[in-house]
């Protein structure tokens, strides 16, 4: 399992770079700044993207949101991390992801409106099955898919990024 002490030290350095206040976050405006101050190319979905790294909507991005969101793609598509997360967000071992798993994990009231929505935005039966959950992430490895890594780690694909057939 992986765990922050584990990141590599690029996303590390990349998050102190971007927090040049110190404050252990980032704000849309910190981040727009930089860019400019670094003469970076203009990033036309910088909105789109913040919003995808605001994790829990607060107008700011944590150190731990800005690591999850750089994770190497091998950590990614680890089905075993998959598993393990899904198990500890189904807090009463249901076999599915509810709305009272999210209140309970970060610390909302039961009928919380921000979990039934989070949920809503990804299935409209209530709950998330562990099945719904592998789709939620990038295509994760088959069988099949380990069989044909290479000495350097890559997996052959396809044009549209899918695993390709053997």
């Amino acid at each position: 399992m992986v765990h922050l002490s584990e990141v590599s030290d690029a996303a590390s350095f990349a998050f102190r770079m971007l927090d040049v206040h110190g404050y252990g976050e980032l704000s849309i405006s910190t981040l727009e700044n930089n860019i400019i101050f670094r003469k970076s190319a203009e990033i036309d979905d910088a909105d789109e993207l913040f919003e995808a790294m605001d994790l829990n909507r607060d107008g700011y991005i944590s150190y731990r949101a800005f690591l999850s969101c750089t994770l190497p793609q091998d950590v990614l598509e680890d089905k075993n991390i998959l598993h393990v997360t899904f198990k500890i967000l189904d807090t009463d071992s249901d076999g599915f992801i509810t709305p009272p798993d999210l209140a309970e994990i970060f610390g909302h009231v039961e009928d919380s409106e921000v979990c039934k929505s989070t949920i809503s935005e990804v299935t409209q039966d209530g709950r998330i099955s562990f099945e719904t959950w592998e789709t939620l992430f990038p295509p994760a490895l088959t069988e099949n898919t380990l069989e044909r890594r290479d000495s350097v780690g890559s997996v052959e694909s396809n044009d549209e990024g899918q695993p390709a057939p053997t």
